[in-house]
């Protein structure tokens, strides 16, 4: 009788928690689309980018369509100074609305710092982005935003001051 107790012990207090953590170690965090989104907006109140990243992630998995959460994602990236992953995420928003001014216009940022991170190592490759850049800018602009305009006039103007230099 007293083995059978100890057991009992030992398989309560001892294995249970065992199984218990291996089977929900590899569970995915619960909750729909638009839950997963709400977090995403909320850690982007609070500043935590790398935490939107995951529940942008998260909203993504469940819903591929989900236009919001790539541009999300997009930001917060662009604020890690992830500049490939946050380019890919605005292409990708705008692949559901390709003439969005306001995704292009942050597209355009975010190639244009992309580029200036190339500047000494691939200055081809940096003059390419720069070039993607202003044709975001000019669609953007075309589109109603008026900081795309601004922008484009200030590269226009640099362009010209070198063209002059030359």
């Amino acid at each position: 009788m007293k083995k059978r107790a100890v057991h009992a012990f030992l398989a309560v207090f001892l294995f249970l928690p065992l199984l218990w953590g291996c089977a929900t170690s590899g569970k995915q965090p619960e909750g729909n689309a638009d839950d997963f989104y709400a977090r995403a907006l909320r850690a982007s109140e609070d500043r935590d980018y790398k935490l939107v990243v995951e529940y942008c992630t998260q909203t993504i998995r469940l819903n591929p369509m989900h236009q919001s959460a790539y541009k999300l994602r997009g930001a917060a990236y662009g604020l890690l100074q992830k500049w490939d992953e946050s380019i890919d995420d605005f292409s990708k928003a705008l692949e559901f609305s390709p003439g969005d001014a306001p995704t292009l216009e942050v597209r355009g940022h975010a190639r244009m710092q992309k580029a200036f991170s190339l500047t000494k190592k691939d200055p081809d490759a940096a003059v390419q982005l720069l070039i993607l850049a202003v044709m975001d800018f000019d669609k953007a602009c075309k589109g109603g935003q008026k900081d795309a305009c601004r922008t484009l006039n200030e590269i226009n103007s640099v362009l010209e001051s070198m063209k002059d230099g030359q």
